[in-house]
């Protein structure tokens, strides 16, 4: 991969300097293949979020022996 940054670049409508970053990708199949990638790892994520947010804990509590000791 090469690219290059020009910092001298200016918005014709605020006057400001703009940077443009230009790069250029031999191995796009690669980088799609990591995209795909981190989409995947994004989906797993997801859900595993969404099992944590809407996880149940039920506590069933029965009369019977005390498991306590008493001095």
């Amino acid at each position: 991969m090469r690219g290059y940054f020009n910092q001298n670049a200016r918005d014709e409508g605020t006057k400001m300097p703009v940077g443009r970053l230009n790069i250029n990708v031999t191995n796009l199949p690669e980088f799609y293949e990591l995209v795909e990638q981190a989409k995947n790892e994004a989906d797993q994520l997801q859900r595993t979020i969404d099992k944590l947010r809407y996880f149940e804990l039920n506590i069933d509590f029965s009369p019977g022996e005390s498991t306590s000791s008493e001095s």
